[in-house]
Order: C-alpha cells, then sequence, then structure tokens
C-alpha cells in the first residue's frame, strides 16, 4: 500500500489518536500552504514521472489545454478515453508515427503556443502529458509511444491485431 493509502487509513481509524491526527490534519489544511499540500496529493498535480532519465517540465503534469487546427480545444478531445499524440508542428511531422498505434492513439496538429515549450506532446487518457519534446524527431516519441502504449500494431503479433480491431 501507498503512504497515501495508509495514512488515509490511519486518520479514519475510530481511536483517540486517529481524532487527534485528525484535528492536526484539520488545522494543516487551513493554512496555505498545508491546503497547497494536501490538493496537489489529491489532483496528481505535485506527482511527477520520469521521462527516461531526462524530464520535461510538463511531463507528469497535467496537459495544457492548447487550440487544435481544427478548431477544438486538447480538452475537448481527452473525452474520449485515447491517448493523444499532439504535434505542435506546422510541418505534421509525427503524423505517419502516430499511425503504428492507431488503434490506441489519437493524433491531431496543435498550434504552436508560447505557454508550451514543445514540439509535440503524449497525453495520457486520464490527461497527464507522458512524454514531450522541444524538436519534432521520430526517434523520442517512437520510445515514448512504445513505453506507454507497446508495440506498434503492424509489429504485434497476429493474434493481437485481431483482439485489437475487434473492439
Amino acid at each position: 500500500m501507498g503512504a497515501h493509502s495508509l495514512s488515509t487509513a490511519a486518520v479514519l481509524r475510530p481511536d483517540p489518536g486517529s481524532a487527534a491526527l485528525r484535528s492536526i490534519v484539520r488545522n494543516l489544511t487551513q493554512t496555505r500552504d498545508g491546503a497547497t499540500y494536501f490538493a496537489g496529493r489529491v489532483w496528481g498535480a505535485v506527482l511527477r514521472s520520469e521521462n527516461d532519465g531526462a524530464v520535461h517540465p510538463l511531463v507528469g503534469r497535467s496537459a495544457p489545454d492548447v487550440a487544435l487546427v481544427n478548431g477544438r480545444r486538447l480538452n475537448d478531445v481527452l473525452r474520449d478515453g485515447r491517448a493523444w499524440l499532439i504535434d505542435l508542428d506546422p510541418a505534421e511531422p509525427l503524423r505517419t508515427v502516430a499511425a503504428g498505434w492507431a488503434d490506441q492513439l489519437g493524433y491531431l496538429a496543435g498550434t504552436p503556443t508560447p505557454d508550451v515549450d514543445s514540439a509535440a506532446l503524449l497525453v495520457r487518457p486520464d490527461g497527464v502529458v507522458s512524454w514531450a519534446g522541444r524538436e519534432a524527431d521520430r526517434a523520442a516519441p517512437i520510445l515514448a509511444l512504445a513505453r506507454w502504449l507497446g508495440e506498434p500494431a503492424r509489429q504485434r503479433p497476429e493474434k493481437y491485431q485481431a483482439a485489437a480491431s475487434a473492439e
């Protein structure tokens, strides 16, 4: 069990020690720093994931709501429950890379924005950036896609391709 689950269980026990702990937690949440800490833990805003040793500032954080070429916003497309590769390079160099994972991955071109220091984003279905790259090279996103989604469809054994197409 994780520390968060264990601490939640400890606070909820019906004994005097847990009641005292609840009082301390309540007092902490009434301070700015305490409220920020607990909100970050509950919403995952303070959680970060590694990006093969090189961590882009967006990796492990909620994806920014960028404008997409089709006039929609990233938050709109995330509602379908798939991972998304967002290509912020006007030349759309990652379109062919995304095609290998088309059964699990959506691809959209986005509008470059000064708020997002990246040429592309791989966004998990939960809206968290799992990879971000400043240059639109093909090798890094392929590694990230394989890490998060497995091998591309054309490289999977036939039995897995048949199962994916039946879904």
